[in-house]
Parts: structure tokens; sequence; C-alpha cells
């Protein structure tokens, strides 16, 4: 629908594929507890490495794209339509795997108790929204920034690709380190410092550091995405529980992550200053390292709705 041209078919498409980021979201860590209880952070990693690396490609490939097909900005959105539909045949094969009787139990349980009243989950998904909130600030705006500093169009857009890849080698390890530890605090504390340099080096130098600072940003949100999709699985004891937990913060977090951008463009508008945006991402970055400090702590959302 994208591809079709227009604002409402731009809109409409954007719903759907909003949806299916959300469904595969939710479910994702959920899956994974369920499937590999032995194994949660490894294929916590595993699964973050594969989307962050093709959004990485996506990135750096959407002008290429564009101009090997000859459609220019049709035929960068449009190639996506393969490895979609390649997914969705992979999936469609899943099918016959499902045990019925596995996901009926427990499911009584499961409505038992209103996760809401959790003062852990409550911390996760602020976590959740808030480093989503500064990915999505960085994917929106940060070639824009770039190209308004005077960097060239591609390679702005290849910044963007190194952030990403960046955040390749911290997503599968991160994760793999963070169930070895007796909590996540260490780690918050780290992505939350080179989040913060990071939004520095851009405010201080504007391009002089740049690569440096994508790099930073790309550790911190790599760790960051990690450990959201992370204390999923390890704060809770079923995976029951989990699809709740990955249902609230996503909703909660995506809503917060959405308003990222806008108000990081609206400030620009108002200041004609690229500065007071990113200080609205250190703040965020200071109100991610406070609930984040609190959802590394080592107990299960369980625990708060038994009180």
């Amino acid at each position: 629908m994208r591809v079709m041209g227009g604002i409402w078919s731009l809109f409409v498409g954007s719903v759907f594929i909003g949806l299916g980021i959300c469904i595969g979201n939710v479910l994702m860590p959920a899956f994974i507890k369920q499937e590999f209880p032995h194994k949660i952070g490894v294929f916590t990693g595993i699964y973050s490495v594969a989307m962050n690396l093709v959004a990485a490609l996506a990135a750096g490939w959407s002008i290429s794209l564009g101009q090997v097909t000859g459609l220019g900005w049709r035929g960068s959105i449009g190639f996506w339509v393969i490895p979609s539909a390649l997914a969705l045949l992979v999936w469609i094969a899943q099918l016959s795997k499902i045990n019925a009787d596995s996901s009926d139990r427990g499911s009584n349980q499961a409505q038992t108790f209103n996760i809401f009243k959790s003062r852990l989950a409550w911390d996760i998904s602020l976590f959740m929204g808030l480093q989503s909130l500064m990915y999505y600030c960085l994917s929106a705006w940060l070639p824009t920034v770039l190209v308004n500093y005077g960097m060239d169009k591609v390679d702005a857009g290849w910044v963007l690709s190194y952030l990403q890849l960046a955040m390749l080698p911290v997503t599968f390890l991160g994760p793999i380190v963070a169930t070895r530890l007796k909590n996540q605090r260490p780690l918050i504390t780290i992505l939350c410092i080179s989040m913060f340099i990071g939004i520095l080096l851009i405010c201080l130098f504007k391009l002089k550091y740049i690569y440096l600072a994508a790099i930073l940003f790309g550790i911190s949100n790599g760790l960051a995405f990690g450990l959201a999709m992370l204390f999923f699985s390890l704060r809770t004891e079923s995976a029951h529980t989990a699809v709740k937990i990955s249902g609230m913060s996503q909703s909660i977090g995506y809503l917060i992550a959405a308003c990222g951008p806008p108000l990081f463009g609206k400030l620009f508008d108002l200041t004609n200053d690229w500065t007071y945006s990113f200080s609205f991402m250190g703040l965020a970055v200071l109100l991610m390292a406070y609930v984040g400090l609190r959802s590394a702590t080592n107990h299960v959302i369980e625990n708060d709705l038994r009180k």
C-alpha cells in the first residue's frame, strides 16, 4: 500500500506495518521463553541480531535499491515485500507444529491477575518505551540533522547504518551476559552513559566525532533493546505472564516512543537549533536510567502481584 503513493495509502500501509511489528514483538519473547527456557539469553540475542541486521541493511541500501530498480523510493520500499513473503511462508510452516493442549494449560491462571498492578511491570514498560523513543528519534531524524550540518545524503544514510551495525554484537552478547549476572544494573549504567556521551558529542562537535557518536548510540541502543526483550522473560515465571508484560510494555512503550520523533522535530521548528532536540533526548536518558535500574533488580512480576 505504501508503494502505491498518496497520503492515504502511506498512512494506511504504515498502520498495517505497525500492527505486524507490534504483534511480532509481543509474542516472540514469550515464544522464546516457552520453547527455549534454558537458553533465553542466546535466543533473545539471535532474535535481536536478526532484527537489527536487516534494519541496518535496509538503512544502508535504501537509496541504492531505488537506483538499481529504477523505481526510486517505490523500489526502496517495494523490495521488502520479498523478505516479508519469505517470512510468511516460514511461519505458515510452523502451524502444523502447534500443540493446542500446551497453549491451553495455565490459561486460567494467566487470567487471575492484573499485570497493570505490578510496579515492576510499569518500570519495564517505561524502560521499553524510552529506549524505543531514543532509537526512533535517531532513525527518523539523525540523517536529516547530519544533512543540515553539511553532510552528503548518502553518507548520512550510512552513518545511520553504522549505528545499526554497531548494535549487532551487543544485541547478541548483551542478553547472554545479562542472564549470567546477579542483576543487570551494571549494563543499564553502561548503556545510559554511552547514550549520554553520544548526545554530548553531537551537541558540542556536530560532525567532527559523528562516527564515534554513532557507534556509542549503536552500542547503547543495542544493549537497551536486548535488555528490554530479555526483561519480558527474566522478570516472569511463565510464558503466559511473559505475554502479558510483553503486551503491556509494547502498548505503553510504543505509545511513548511514537511521541519522540514529533517532539524532536517540533523543538527544532520552534528554536531552529538541534541542541534543544538532543537535550530532550538527554532528559529521556536520565529517566530511562531510573526505570532501567529498577527493572534490573532480581525479582519477578508474580511476586509483586502476590503481595
